[in-house]
């Protein structure tokens, strides 16, 4: 795949841009284990979706905010920081466009779909894919960037049918070093790890001081990503979903 392509997808899943505005109000990070696979681990609990029914109708909405970070080894640092974003938020058909500093509002006429997930596109950003668990925060990172790592990095794009997931490995708060992280649909270039050193990662290891895998490459649809603890407790298996051409933001909580 060649990095037209990337850029391409990324025009084509974008939708719309949104007007300048600021506003400090932020949201808590809600990690969490996403759709935990056969004998897997993590928090499948609804608790962390944002919904509101203020008006006492019936009338629901899904309330969050989009964080846009670069590099990607940054993409869950601390909070949200006041910026212009302009991004476009979707998920089970509902769509809306983001506030400057990325807070955004969907209203629901109907209950979303159980494997309803989140899609956060706009101009010069990677496409987002993330679980409905996570509502509250939703990252982004540049395309220009992402590129420019996956350059430093010797890595390579997806290839048509592939995406990409990002995770962090925590336990409670705590980004987990050490930990060996696989997903069964990945590619032969394997996981990177973030080894602390700008602008490295690297394809063999185990997870740095942040808790930090890239899987740059694996293959579209339900990817069971598996965390391998360093304390030699029993693996974690979570169920993340994965689109063409996209990066799936997750973090992932050990039990």
């Amino acid at each position: 795949m060649t990095l037209s392509r990337l850029g391409l997808l990324g025009v084509l899943w974008s939708l719309a841009g949104c007007p300048a505005g600021d506003d400090a109000n932020d949201y808590p990070t809600a990690p969490g284990g996403g759709t935990p696979a056969e004998g897997g681990g993590g928090d499948t609990s609804d608790d962390t979706v944002p919904i509101d029914d203020a008006g006492g109708d019936g009338a629901e909405t899904i309330t969050g905010r989009v964080c846009v970070r670069s590099p990607i080894r940054t993409v869950f640092r601390g909070t949200c920081a006041d910026a212009d974003v302009a991004a476009t938020v979707e998920i089970d058909g509902r769509t809306t466009t983001t506030a400057a500093n990325g807070a955004f509002a969907i209203a629901l006429d109907s209950p979303i779909a159980a494997d309803a997930v989140f899609r956060v596109t706009g101009t010069d950003l990677v496409p987002t894919v993330m679980p409905q668990t996570a509502a509250s925060r939703l990252f982004a990172t540049s395309l220009p960037l992402y590129l420019e790592t996956l350059n430093q990095a010797g890595a390579v794009e997806p290839q048509p049918g592939q995406g990409i997931i990002v995770v962090q490995i925590l336990d409670g708060l705590t980004p987990v070093e050490g930990a060996l992280v696989r997903s069964d649909l990945q590619s032969d270039l394997g996981t990177l790890y973030d080894i602390q050193v700008d602008p490295s990662w690297e394809a063999s290891g185990l997870t740095g001081a942040e808790g930090l895998a890239w899987i740059a490459q694996t293959g579209v649809g339900d990817n069971i990503v598996t965390v391998l603890p360093p304390n030699g407790a029993d693996p974690v298996d979570v169920v993340l979903p994965v689109e063409d051409g996209a990066i799936t933001f997750h973090q992932i909580e050990l039990p």
